[in-house]
């Protein structure tokens, strides 16, 4: 399995071959490689690595607001979260 999620935006990102390269919606960090090798891009500290197909399943099934709640936060200062999230929504409306 080569799954991450964004802490910011809460997408969930899987890569599924090699050169299978996506980015979330935030654009803050990205995922290749399928199941040949994981390449991540952007800062660790904003990727929540998905290890299981259960761990995958179980936020899949939660809306984008609880994963932001219960995943997004974790290890991440809420003043830099804040001001990450006005950023790309900036970004998003230019």
């Amino acid at each position: 399995m080569n799954s991450i999620m964004c802490k910011i935006c809460g997408d969930i990102l899987s890569s599924y071959h090699v050169h299978d390269f996506k980015r979330c919606s935030c654009k803050l960090i990205g995922i290749d490689g399928g199941l040949e090798y994981k390449n991540r891009t952007g800062s660790p500290m904003l990727i929540h690595e998905i290890t299981s197909l259960e761990e995958y399943i179980f936020i899949e099934n939660l809306s984008v607001s609880d994963r932001v709640n219960k995943f997004c936060l974790e290890n991440i200062p809420l003043s830099l979260h804040e001001t990450i999230y006005f950023l790309v929504q900036k970004n998003r409306q230019a």
